[in-house]
C-alpha cells in the first residue's frame, strides 16, 4: 500500500509540475505575440541640436554665395511644436533672388508634430570691437541672404525654409 501512496503522490507533484509549465510556457507565448505587433509609442525627436544645426547648413549650402560655414551663425537652434512657427513658413516661395538652385518645395507643417527650428544669419564681413591679429583668409560677406529658417523633423528631414533675400 506505501509503493501505490507513493506513486500517486509521485504523479500527482509530476502532474503539477507539468500544469505549471504549460502555463508558463502559454504566458510567455501570448506576451511574445503582444511585443511583437505592438509599435512603439512616439518619443522626443531623435536629433540631437549640432545634428540639425549640421542639417540646416547643409540645406543652405547650396544657396550660399560663400559656400563657407564659418560665415554663417546659429541664432537659434530649439525644439518647437509646428502650430507656434508654421506661419513663418506658409507662404514662402523660392524667386530665385537668393541665387542658388531651387529647393524643394515646403512639406505642410503639422501643429501637433514637434520639430527642430534653426535660425542662420550670415556673419559680419567685418567684426566690430578692436582690429583682429589676421589669423587666416577674411570672411566673404553673403551678398544675398540676410537670414535663414529651417524646419526638422525628428528624422532630420527639412520640413520647411523661408530664405530672407537681399534684392539690389
Amino acid at each position: 500500500m506505501t509503493t501505490a501512496v507513493a506513486r500517486a503522490e509521485v504523479l500527482a507533484r509530476c502532474g503539477y509540475r507539468v500544469t505549471v509549465h504549460i502555463v508558463l510556457i502559454s504566458l510567455l507565448v501570448a506576451c511574445g505575440r503582444a511585443t511583437a505587433t505592438s509599435t512603439p509609442e512616439a518619443g522626443p525627436p531623435r536629433l540631437h541640436w549640432t545634428q540639425a544645426e549640421d542639417l540646416a547648413w547643409q540645406a543652405l549650402e547650396p544657396n550660399s554665395a560663400s559656400h563657407d560655414r564659418a560665415n554663417w551663425a546659429v541664432v537659434e537652434a530649439r525644439q518647437v511644436l509646428g502650430a507656434s512657427v508654421a506661419e513663418e513658413f506658409e507662404d514662402w516661395i523660392f524667386d530665385g533672388a537668393c541665387g542658388g538652385p531651387a529647393p524643394q518645395p515646403n512639406r505642410s507643417v503639422d501643429p501637433t508634430e514637434t520639430y527642430w527650428y534653426v535660425v542662420m544669419e550670415p556673419q559680419p564681413a567685418t567684426p566690430s570691437g578692436p582690429p583682429p591679429v589676421p589669423k587666416g583668409p577674411s570672411k566673404v560677406p553673403e551678398p544675398s541672404i540676410a537670414r535663414a529658417l529651417f524646419l526638422l523633423d525628428e528624422y532630420g528631414q527639412v520640413i520647411a525654409r523661408a530664405l530672407t533675400c537681399i534684392v539690389y
